[in-house]
C-alpha cells in the first residue's frame, strides 16, 4: 500500500478521526506515474487508467447497483437514495477493480467518481464499428462494458487530497488491505448475533414485560429487547431520559429483563432536546443549525463527546443498557429535507458537508466511549470511510427486496456490517 499526496489536503478528513487507523507503507508494483493529477477551479482532479475489461466495485453500501463500470458515483450521505447516483446512507470513497487495484480517497467531501469514461485518445476500433439500431433503452445506452480502455476520473472539491493505493491478486486481497487500514474487523459479543425484537414505540413497562414473557414461554430465542422512541420523555429531538409515565421504575424493568436473559437496546438520535439534563453544557459545542429544534452536538470536539458519553454511561450503561440504535444520523434531501444544511458550521472547524460524512463514525465513537469495556453490537443508520472496526450494524428504512440483495453484497467491499 502506498500513500500519495496531491496538492494541499484538508486537515479534517476521516483518517484523522479514526482511532484505529493503521497505515503501513509497503512497496507496490503499480506504476504510480499512471495517475494524472490536475488542480482545477472545481478542486482536485485525478485520472486513473482502467484496462480493457477492468470492472469497478465498492463505494460503500450502494443499494441501486453493483458493478459501477461506466457510472457516475457521488459519495453523498443520503437516507433515501432515489436512483443509481452514489447517494447512500453509508457512502465510502473506496473502490476495487478486477485487476487487483484498490484506491481509498481520504476525504470528507462529496467526491465524484466517473468509473470508466473514455478520453479522445481511448477511442478504440471496436467503438468505431457500426452498431445495429437500438430497439430498447438498454441497448441504446449500454456502453459501460464495451471493450477497450477507459479512465477513472476522481473529482474532490478541495485544495488537495491524499489517496491510498493498494494492490492484490484478487478483490478480496484488496478489500482486506482497506479493512486493515481502518484497524481491522470488529469484535462483537455472542449475544449480539441473536434475534432482536423491538417493542412498539408507545409500549409501557408492563407491555414490554408481557412480550418478554411471551418469547420465553414460546421458546422463541430472542437475545435483545429493543425499546423505540417512547422510552424517552422527548424523542424528536431527544431528552435521553426515561418517560416517567410509561416507565415509572426503569431500573426495576431492566433488572427483570436481565434476569430473563435479555440484553437491552435503546433507540435514540443525536439531536438534543432542551429537556436533556446536559443541554446547556453541550450547547456551546454544537452546530449553528438545529434539527427538529434540537442541538446538533459536534462529536469532533472532545467537550461534546465527553458530555454526551458521560450522560449515557452514568444514566443508562451503568444501569444495565447494553447497546443503542442510533437513528437519523444520516440525512435526506429527497423525503422531508431534514437534518442540518451543508452550510452549517461547527466549533471543531467542520462544515455541514464534512460533518454529514463523519457524523456516523463520530457518533459511534462517542457511544463506545460511554460503553467503556462493555462489548456491544449496536445499530446505526450511517457509516462511512474507515469504519470496519466499529461493532455497529447499518440498517435503513428502504424496503425494496432487490435493494436489500445489492446492499448485502456491496457492504462487504468496505467492511461495514449491514442488515436489511
Amino acid at each position: 500500500m502506498k500513500k500519495i499526496i496531491y496538492g494541499t489536503p484538508e486537515e479534517l478528513v476521516p483518517s484523522r478521526f479514526c482511532k484505529t487507523f493503521c497505515f503501513q507503507e509497503k512497496q507496490i508494483h503499480y506504476d504510480i506515474d499512471r495517475i494524472r493529477y490536475r488542480q482545477t477551479d472545481r478542486g482536485v482532479r485525478l485520472e486513473i487508467p482502467l484496462d480493457d475489461g477492468e470492472m469497478v466495485y465498492g463505494f460503500g453500501l450502494q443499494l441501486h447497483g453493483f458493478n459501477h463500470k461506466g457510472r457516475k458515483i457521488v459519495c453523498r450521505v443520503n437516507a433515501d437514495a432515489p436512483a443509481y447516483t452514489g447517494d447512500s446512507h453509508a457512502p465510502v470513497p473506496f473502490f476495487a477493480t478486477t485487476k487487483g487495484l484498490g484506491v481509498y480517497v481520504d476525504t470528507a467531501r462529496e467526491a465524484t467518481f466517473y468509473c470508466g469514461y473514455r478520453k479522445k485518445e481511448q477511442i478504440s476500433e471496436t467503438s468505431r464499428q457500426k452498431r445495429l439500431p437500438a430497439i430498447t433503452t438498454g441497448e441504446l445506452y449500454d456502453n459501460a462494458l464495451a471493450s477497450g480502455s477507459s479512465t477513472m476520473v476522481i473529482e474532490v472539491p478541495a485544495p488537495g487530497v491524499a489517496i491510498y493505493v493498494m494492490e492484490g491478486n484478487t478483490i478480496t486481497d484488496v478489500v482486506a488491505q482497506y479493512n486493515m487500514l481502518s484497524g481491522g474487523g470488529c469484535e462483537v459479543p455472542q449475544w449480539g448475533l441473536g434475534p432482536i425484537y423491538r417493542c412498539g414505540s408507545r409500549y409501557t413497562d408492563r407491555e414490554v414485560l408481557n412480550m418478554a414473557d411471551y418469547f420465553r414461554e414460546k421458546q422463541i430465542p430472542i437475545s435483545v429487547i429493543g425499546l423505540e422512541p417512547g422510552w424517552q420523555s422527548q424523542a424528536y429531538p431527544c431528552s435521553f431520559i426515561w418517560d416517567a409515565g410509561r416507565f415509572p421504575n426503569p431500573q426495576e424493568l431492566v433488572g427483570k429483563l436481565k434476569k430473563m436473559g435479555y440484553h437491552i437496546n435503546l433507540w435514540e438520535h443525536a439531536f438534543v432536546h432542551q429537556e436533556a439534563p446536559f443541554y446547556e453544557k453541550i450547547e456551546p459545542y454544537s452546530g449553528d443549525y438545529t434539527v427538529w429544534g434540537g442541538l446538533v452536538p459536534d462529536f469532533a470536539s472532545e467537550e461534546a463527546r465527553k458530555t454526551f458519553a458521560d450522560h449515557h454511561r452514568l444514566a443508562l450503561v451503568d444501569a444495565g443498557i447494553d447497546g443503542f440504535k442510533l437513528d437519523e444520523c444520516d440525512s435526506s434531501d429527497y423525503t422531508e429535507d431534514w437534518s442540518f444544511p451543508h452550510c452549517s458550521s461547527f466549533p471543531s472547524g467542520l462544515d455541514g458537508e464534512q460533518y454529514h460524512a463523519l457524523l456516523g463514525t463520530l457518533y459511534a465513537q462517542t457511544i463506545m466511549d460511554a460503553l467503556g469495556e462493555h462489548k456491544t453490537l449496536s445499530e446505526i443508520r450511517t457509516m462511512g470511510a474507515l469504519a470496519a472496526s466499529y461493532p455497529f450494524v447499518l440498517y435503513s428504512d428502504l424496503y425494496d427486496h432487490r435493494d436489500f440483495i445489492r446492499g448485502t453484497v456491496n457492504s462487504g467491499f468496505s467492511g461495514i456490517l449491514w442488515t436489511p
